[in-house]
């Protein structure tokens, strides 16, 4: 273990991903392999509906040569732990070093819907899927039986895969902290990142003993002159978030309260997201990494023709620098 000093400072990697954005699966392969060829050096997909994202970076991981592929995220109460691990290492073994897993407890309406589970201590839930995956993954065997998971398995392990969690409120960074590879951000105001959710990420790993871990920050992109397109552009994309449960309470914390009334107002759009010319793109996603952000997870704004193709440009131009 490193002096007090080391253990405070947080990881400095700096990279970029763009989201895969859903679409048949031809479609969704082809992003990610014009991802690839374009130079942008992660895809990172959430859990769409009627598509497994696992499978998919299965095929990507054969058709496309160097891409990282990151799930943001497999949704943790919907699949166990150790069915989980065997798919990570399958992935693994068909693009070493390339899987960046990310797990998260979705929505309560979602679980409780959909699948008909309980919601019940969801961050417990997650920080005790978390141990579970570490442990398979990077031992190769694990026996576990906690309050909410039992897992006893052996596996090929022994892989560096970072595995990561996605983070919303405070209480979710402190438990990145102490037991991920890195927390993911969802659509949250990027001072709010900076505010809460980087010192609560500290707060974590200070509490365990251990170097501060990545901070991936999501963020929406759109490089354009004209704001009203771009404020039209987030709210095609992501529409719906300021009207849900965990995230009207998050935007309340982070200055923005009752935006399950308001939906997206122009302040809290401008909050979210980057906006401008390639230099000022350019510009505000190095403000972001000044100041701990690890890896943006960008979501491509305006489209997926020649918008797309400009940001990604954009976004390689940037990686390499």
């Amino acid at each position: 273990m490193g002096s007090e000093s080391e253990e405070r400072t947080p990881i400095t990697k700096r990279t970029i991903g763009v989201v895969i954005e859903d679409g048949t699966t031809d479609q969704m392969m082809s992003t990610i392999k014009r991802a690839d060829s374009a130079g942008v050096p992660a895809a990172w997909m959430i859990s769409v509906a009627g598509h497994d994202v696992l499978t998919m970076y299965a095929a990507a991981a054969v058709q496309t040569e160097q891409i990282r592929l990151g799930t943001s995220v497999v949704r943790t109460m919907a699949r166990h732990p150790i069915t989980l691990a065997e798919q990570a290492r399958t992935i693994w073994d068909l693009a070493p070093g390339r899987l960046a897993l990310g797990v998260g407890p979705a929505h309560k309406s979602s679980v409780n819907h959909d699948f008909g589970l309980p919601y019940d201590k969801p961050l417990g839930y997650l920080e005790e899927y978390m141990e579970v995956l570490n442990a398979l993954l990077k031992k190769g065997k694990v026996d576990f039986e906690g309050k909410l998971i039992t897992a006893r398995f052996e596996m090929d392990g022994g892989i560096d895969i970072p595995i990561y969690a996605s983070a919303l409120r405070q209480k979710s960074f402190e438990m990145c902290g102490r037991v991920a590879d890195g927390a993911i951000t969802w659509v949250c105001p990027l001072d709010y990142v900076r505010d809460v959710g980087m010192p609560a990420l500290k707060k974590g790993a200070d509490d365990a003993g251990r170097l501060t871990p990545e901070m991936l920050v999501h963020v929406p992109v759109c490089v354009t002159d004209d704001e009203p397109t771009a404020q039209a552009a987030l709210r095609a994309s992501l529409e719906y978030f300021p009207y849900t449960p965990n995230y009207a309470a998050m935007f309340e914390l982070s200055g923005f309260p009752n935006s399950d009334k308001t939906g997206w107002t122009d302040e809290l759009a401008n909050a979210v997201m980057v906006w401008g010319n390639a230099e000022t793109v350019q510009r505000r996603l190095n403000e972001l990494f000044d100041w701990g952000a690890s890896e943006l997870v960008v979501t491509v704004l305006g489209g997926e023709g020649e918008s797309w193709d400009r940001t990604a440009s954009v976004l390689a131009e940037l990686s390499k620098s």
